[in-house]
């Protein structure tokens, strides 16, 4: 985890809105995901929620490196 703190110093790019269009596909199929059975059900919430810790992980480490109380 550390390394990858350090890296988005040096990164400037977020990989931000790769994740935010791949929540926005998966909210617009929820229906047909949650329609197909259990296992699809479950495998929609799991996306889901790995996306969303993608993306308020980067989001930390972003914060993190530059300090402050914002993390």
């Amino acid at each position: 985890m550390e390394d990858y703190a350090r890296a988005t110093a040096f990164i400037p790019e977020s990989g931000e809105d790769e994740v935010i269009k791949l929540l926005v596909t998966l909210w617009s199929k929820a229906c047909q995901y949650k329609q197909n059975g259990l296992q699809q059900s479950e495998d929609y919430f799991n996306a889901e929620q790995n996306a969303l810790v993608i993306k308020d992980a980067e989001l930390y480490y972003r914060k993190m490196m530059r300090g402050g109380t914002a993390t």
